[in-house]
């Protein structure tokens, strides 16, 4: 076996560092990559629960809320996801107008944390009512689609 000198060993190192450098970046390029997918998804999945509280779209609130979802109203209640879509298909809650802005998600491994300012108009309880809101909604991956597992809303003064 031949032995290398000085100047050959610290080449070979160079490469070596060279190539492992090379992996990480490309290794962080694809975790930038996929956080840049999540989080377009996760935008896809508050348009839709958006507009199916619009239309009272029951089904489609339903198939995005976890079975475990937990609710924090803006009332300062605490309810399930069965109990809001319940609200909505009694009537309860009626939503008009919901138009969101400010969107900060933040996608991190198989969770995902949404806030978002919301302008929303509707009748509770056959109280009409129109204010602006502030709502942090977390989603979790499962089953290769993203679920809704906490809501918290307030109303901004």
């Amino acid at each position: 076996m031949a032995r290398l000198n000085i100047p050959q060993l610290v080449f070979l190192i160079l490469i070596f560092i060279s190539v492992a450098c090379e992996n990480d970046k490309n290794t962080a390029s694809d975790k930038s990559n996929s956080v840049t997918t999540d989080t377009s998804a996760i935008l896809k999945q508050e348009q839709k629960l958006i507009a199916a509280y619009k239309s009272n779209d029951l089904k489609t609130v339903a198939a995005l809320y976890h079975d475990s979802l937990v609710f924090n109203t803006p009332d300062g209640r605490t309810i399930t996801g069965v109990a809001d879509i319940e609200s909505l298909q009694l009537g309860i809650l009626k939503i008009d107008e919901y138009t969101p802005s400010n969107y900060l998600i933040n996608v991190i491994d198989d969770v995902a944390t949404v806030s978002v300012s919301q302008h929303i108009k509707g009748k509770a309880a056959n109280n009409t009512f129109e204010g602006d809101f502030k709502f942090m909604r977390v989603w979790k991956r499962a089953d290769n689609d993203w679920k809704l597992i906490a809501i918290s809303g307030t109303q901004v003064k």
